[in-house]
């Protein structure tokens, strides 16, 4: 692009990432110009999201879990979201590499791809109510309560009751365990939804 009073030598030169290429070049014509596309549907029209859930009835001062094992023939895995329904307050954290035994490690299941044209799995592992050891948890990474309103329901913070929108990338060859803690003196029933994407380059 040129300003006024710019000569053909002063003009400035744009250069971009091109994420299916993996690298940068240079935007130079209309064959290649500098679009905007949400990184969301950038990775769900390429077949790379994904969404699994969980649905389980958690007893007064009980919780769930849900594991990740990301394989290490994977890229990174973007963790975009958790939405948990727990019918009243819930308490969740994340841990990484927490101890897993092998033999309670819970219903493994396949995550839905987001992009129903796509034919493209994630090679990574999923597990449903895996066994969880509280004196080796691993490192815990994140930690949120919700917080009930005067009328017993849980404050949303979307279309669902609660939420964690905060991105969190998981390296290949560890273990993700999520834990949700019902902090209600009642049985309620808990759905969790877990949408993450995994990208075929290296950003």
């Amino acid at each position: 692009m040129r300003e006024q009073g710019m000569t053909t030598s002063d003009q400035v030169t744009i250069k971009g990432f091109n994420a299916a290429d993996g690298r940068d070049e240079f935007i130079h014509s209309s064959q290649n110009f500098a679009g905007n596309i949400d990184p969301n549907q950038y990775w769900l029209h390429r077949g790379r999201s994904f969404s699994f859930s969980s649905v389980s009835s958690v007893a007064a001062g009980a919780s769930v879990s849900a594991l990740i094992r990301v394989s290490s023939a994977s890229k990174p895995v973007h963790l975009q979201s958790i939405h948990v329904d727990m019918g009243g307050q819930c308490e969740y954290a994340m841990y990484e590499n927490p101890y897993i035994n092998v033999n309670s490690i819970g219903t493994g299941f396949v995550p839905y791809n987001m992009n129903r044209t796509s034919s493209y799995t994630n090679p990574s592992s999923f597990y449903d109510t895996p066994y969880f050891n509280a004196s080796s948890a691993g490192t815990r990474l994140d930690w949120e309560s919700s917080v009930e309103s005067s009328s017993g329901n849980v404050r949303a913070t979307s279309n669902f009751i609660g939420s964690s929108a905060i991105e969190w990338i998981l390296a290949p060859g560890k273990d993700y365990l999520m834990r949700f803690t019902n902090k209600t003196a009642e049985t309620h029933l808990y759905s969790g939804v877990f949408v993450f994407y995994e990208p075929d380059v290296n950003l």
